[in-house]
């Protein structure tokens, strides 16, 4: 907590000082880079001393995809950009995923993710995580740490529908939130991807992109995924959203992923202060590092996940939704616990 007041009030001498050679408009440029200064100031707060060593967090093995990845220039449009706030934003718009529907996509992230498979039919075959087959080659894991609680809990049907219609008329409190605990290492120096026996130690190059974060789960259903990063800053939710939004058409899921670092349209003026504030979680999330680097990075990663979804989703759904069918055709509305893992507790991220 001391780190963040430090931040705030060297935000605020930062600012004064800057504003003395400033003019009324505040533009980017015109404020003579102090959103810069505060990225680099709210990062080196939080900083670790030394890179984190991942090597027990990572696989002992990855697997060696039998398909191409998808390429950037696949995406029907994708961007990186800043905003008039100084948040930082992500989008990109996929092409069509054939065989994919909106179904199959709320439950690869309420169950198939955490299953295990293998690339063949082979009984001998090697099974891997299905969150590294998603991405054999950046993923590592990803865990419920804890389930959503929807309040519904009743013996009576009528009652317990009740409960879930006041709970949907309510915006949710964040303690009754899914938590997802995410790793992945984005950007590495080998392209094959980092295993405990390549991994080259804390003192890997700056330029690497690792995430260890627990995020909450906002929204999972028919129309999509919404997760989010706080911080105990007082910026609530805005540290970092990401969407992914999806959507049934007839040449396959069409889905919008978008990811924010701060806050785009805020409720607060003025604009000048929007920007101050939107560096502090700029610097949280990139410490040190270009925040449109690293997003950039994202873009591609999140291109060759979602195609990956056509090879190995339908084949995990399928005997999944039989197996719902014969057990009475229960079905999923809505985010749920399916799997819980234990592990370090908190609201972090370690990018």
């Amino acid at each position: 907590m001391t780190a963040y007041v430090t931040t705030l009030l060297l935000t605020a001498l930062l600012f004064v000082r800057c504003m003395a050679s400033a003019d009324s408009t505040l533009s980017y440029k015109e404020i003579t880079g102090l959103p810069q200064r505060i990225d680099w100031l709210s990062a080196w707060l939080v900083r670790p001393k030394q890179r984190p060593d991942v090597q027990p967090l990572l696989p002992e093995a990855r697997p060696t995809q039998p398909w191409p990845y998808r390429q950037l220039d696949s995406a029907a449009a994708y961007s990186v950009s800043i905003t008039d706030t100084h948040a930082v934003v992500a989008t990109v718009t996929h092409a069509p995923v054939p065989g994919i529907t909106s179904d199959m996509m709320r439950w690869w992230f309420q169950e198939g993710i955490y299953g295990r498979s293998s690339y063949s039919e082979d009984e001998s075959a090697a099974v891997w995580d299905n969150y590294i087959r998603w991405h054999p080659q950046q993923h590592i894991y990803q865990r419920v740490k804890r389930p959503a609680d929807n309040g519904s809990e009743t013996d009576d049907s009528a009652e317990a529908e009740a409960a879930d219609t006041a709970q949907e008329r309510r915006p949710q409190h964040p303690k009754s939130l899914m938590l997802w605990e995410i790793c992945e290492y984005i950007t590495s120096a080998d392209p094959t991807g980092y295993t405990t026996a390549n991994y080259p130690g804390p003192e890997a190059t700056e330029k690497e992109y690792f995430i260890k974060a627990i995020a909450e789960v906002r929204q999972l259903d028919e129309e999509g995924l919404w997760v989010t990063v706080p911080t105990w800053t007082g910026l609530g939710p805005t540290f970092w959203n990401l969407k992914h939004e999806w959507q049934d058409t007839p040449a396959g899921l069409a889905i919008n992923s978008t990811q924010v670092v701060g806050v785009v349209d805020p409720a607060w003026r003025p604009i000048w202060f929007a920007r101050l504030r939107n560096a502090i979680p700029r610097g949280l999330f990139s410490q040190g590092r270009d925040p449109t680097w690293m997003l950039s990075q994202w873009v591609e990663h999140c291109v060759e996940e979602i195609g990956n979804l056509e090879h190995i989703l339908p084949g995990l759904y399928r005997p999944a939704s039989a197996e719902r069918l014969a057990d009475g055709g229960s079905s999923n509305k809505g985010c749920h616990n399916h799997r819980s893992d234990e592990g370090p507790g908190g609201l972090t991220a370690e990018l």
